[in-house]
């Protein structure tokens, strides 16, 4: 699994080992950033990133999440530990390298124990890298590994990630995951950015072991910005195979008429702060058409100010940021208003065919 990131916590584009502004979800990490006189930590982890603030009584989060999310350090672990709270039970700890580390290992996972004990260890392999995932359960061990590009263009991007079964020294290898970037000589992406992921399951009765490909999907960016801008998933990649056009190996100048923004799952629009402003979305269980479920997010421009750079003078927790209206549903539009965390603090339903009935 992965998730994009259009801005990371310095709002510039990221150079990530599976490619510009991508993040592996399973490899969560901590940033220390000090300020002058103040000291903060951001843990990110998919596409909701977790703000604390440390001083002289400890490390708090912020934005009111402090009764459900602590961090503390223990320096004689060489860890910081991230504790997840759910009805005032634990759901989460994680357990983060601490920032007197190695800088190739600071702040990124040790191991991660689950609400159910089930604990995943991390072995890192430095330049912020994992090398390998491993757990137990049911008496089987169960493995990822990671390996990456070592020449080319590529290197040191993420080549590829195994997932295996042991049981008791018999390993079965389950399923792999190929990664293909673009080399920069095409206008589809930039070079580093990830082009697509293959996912493969080994050929019955095969020995040597052969790797077949069961599902595609495939990236493609805004020039310059590393921006995503289309996504397309594994049932309409084989529909544009089948007439004629190979996204993987073929380029839009080389393809003929472009068919990916007419049925690509997911398209996405920026504004020049490279904010998503727009989304097509036709590859949702939502969508009931080629024209798909639009989205457009709007910001309050009577609010300046935002989680990076909070104010004491800004419109407080009840004061609504952005808007977002989806549309593409029959007679149908559902407006959404979120403060500057980006919680929802008010949905309106529209009527399209009488703007004026809202509810």
């Amino acid at each position: 699994k992965r998730s994009f990131l259009n801005r990371n916590y310095e709002l510039t584009p990221w150079d990530s080992s599976q490619g510009w502004n991508w993040m592996v979800a399973e490899w969560p990490y901590l940033v220390k950033r000090i300020n002058y006189d103040s000291t903060s930590f951001v843990l990110k982890n998919g596409l909701s990133p977790i703000w604390f603030d440390q001083n002289t009584a400890g490390i708090k989060a912020r934005y009111g999440a402090d009764d459900r999310n602590l961090l503390e350090g223990i320096p004689a672990e060489g860890i910081i530990r991230y504790t997840r709270l759910v009805n005032g039970g634990v759901a989460e700890i994680i357990d983060f390298h601490d920032f007197d580390q190695p800088a190739d290992s600071a702040g990124m996972m040790k191991c991660r124990v689950d609400g159910d004990g089930f604990e995943v260890t991390a072995t890192a392999t430095g330049n912020k890298r994992i090398e390998t995932l491993e757990t137990t359960r049911g008496g089987s061990t169960f493995r990822m590994h990671y390996s990456f590009y070592s020449s080319g263009p590529w290197t040191g991007k993420m080549e590829s990630v195994l997932a295996e079964r042991d049981d008791s020294g018999t390993v079965t290898p389950l399923r792999r995951c190929r990664y293909l970037y673009y080399d920069g000589s095409t206008f589809e992406g930039e070079n580093g950015d990830l082009k697509s992921a293959i996912v493969q399951q080994p050929v019955e009765g095969s020995s040597p072991l052969v790797w077949e490909d069961i599902k595609v999907r495939y990236y493609r960016y805004e020039n310059q910005t590393h921006l995503l801008t289309a996504v397309v998933g594994p049932t309409v990649y084989m529909l544009l195979k089948s007439a004629g056009q190979d996204v993987l190996t073929m380029t839009q100048s080389s393809a003929g008429e472009d068919l990916v923004p007419s049925t690509a799952d997911h398209l996405f629009e920026y504004d020049e702060a490279n904010r998503c402003t727009r989304e097509v979305a036709r590859g949702t269980e939502n969508s009931t058409g080629p024209a798909g479920l639009h989205y457009t997010r709007t910001r309050n421009e009577n609010q300046k100010h935002n989680q990076k750079t909070p104010s004491s003078d800004d419109g407080g927790y009840n004061a609504w940021y952005w808007k977002i209206t989806e549309s593409g549903r029959e007679g149908l539009d559902t407006i959404t208003y979120t403060n500057k965390v980006g919680q929802p603090i008010a949905v309106v339903k529209e009527d399209t065919r009488d703007r004026s009935r809202r509810w």
